[in-house]
């Protein structure tokens, strides 16, 4: 059942479009302007080379570049205008999806803050199923520093700002920052425990191969 949800959370955006559809037409008529307007520039360089080389006269080159610069102002106003009115549908989709431009966004963040938060719990839970202490202490901080990575996706997405505040920040550095350190401390803990237990059986096993070599040299 967990699998599940960390499954459908974390590809749950892929069911939206990467923008609206309605914007995304307003976007695409746009590109479509801006290239226009490419190319009617490239006709006057076009007219330019062919009068300089006497393949039109003047008369029709003036004309040409005329009818090609009403063209391009015809076409920038255009631009400007579905520029304007792309803008504004931007931004009623990000008041709308809490800063984002789209759904598939929004649920993409959304999926990361639950598989992060889900994840940290099931080991703070593993956690207390741990005998040994620094273990114990060990996978709860690993847990921890998860869910603090969860919970920073949700207060993200829920802030009402283009992004968290510097203070903000500081504090999730030194919360992460503490934990980190902490852990680093209960493992090298770990490891030094394991480290002592290998000594301990080295010097037994020594202890009796150094009897058993005694024994075999009164005999």
């Amino acid at each position: 059942m967990v699998t599940v949800i960390l499954a459908v959370a974390f590809f749950s955006h892929m069911f939206f479009p990467n923008r609206e559809h309605d914007i995304s037409a307003v976007k695409n008529e746009r590109n479509q302007v801006t290239e226009n307007i490419t190319n009617a520039s490239q006709a006057i360089v076009q007219l330019t080379a062919d009068f300089l080389q006497n393949n039109i006269d003047l008369p029709t080159f003036e004309a040409s570049v005329k009818l090609q610069n009403i063209t391009i102002g015809d076409l920038e106003l255009q631009e400007q205008q579905l520029t304007e009115e792309f803008n504004k549908m931007d931004r009623r989709y990000r008041k709308l999806y809490f800063g984002f431009p789209s759904r598939r966004l929004l649920f993409y963040n959304i999926g990361l803050g639950i598989d992060f938060c889900i994840l940290a719990l099931l080991i703070i839970n593993l956690s207390f199923k741990q005998k040994n202490t620094t273990k114990r202490l060990s996978y709860g901080l690993v847990g921890i520093i998860g869910l603090q990575i969860g919970v920073y996706f949700f207060v993200w997405i829920l802030y009402d700002q283009q992004d968290l505040s510097y203070n903000i920040y500081m504090c999730i550095m030194v919360l992460i920052a503490g934990c980190a350190a902490s852990l680093g401390y209960y493992l090298s803990k770990i490891k030094y425990e394991k480290i002592s237990v290998l000594k301990s059986k080295n010097t037994f096993l020594q202890s009796a191969l150094d009897s058993t070599f005694k024994i075999l040299g009164k005999k």
